[in-house]
């Protein structure tokens, strides 16, 4: 629920235009769908499937997690 003083049209203003850009990237040989969150980061949405289970448990690999974009250009 969202309470505000402001009329809920104004509220949603642009909400059903806006469409994150999701791309696969390789990093150390793992695929991963990330989203630029500006022109240095990207942030992690998750990892695709086919990878070990290990990757799941890294920290490294975590859904949330931000890489400056230099690391994934090099790590191709």
């Amino acid at each position: 629920m969202l309470y505000s003083i402001l009329p809920m049209e104004v509220v949603l203003e642009g909400n059903d235009t806006f469409s994150p850009m999701h791309m696969e990237m390789k990093r150390n040989g793992r695929t991963l769908l990330v989203e630029q969150v500006s022109p240095q980061e990207m942030r992690i949405e998750r990892l695709v499937l086919g990878m070990s289970i290990d990757d799941y448990l890294d920290p490294a690999y975590q859904p949330g997690t931000l890489i400056p974009v230099f690391e994934i250009n090099q790590n191709e």
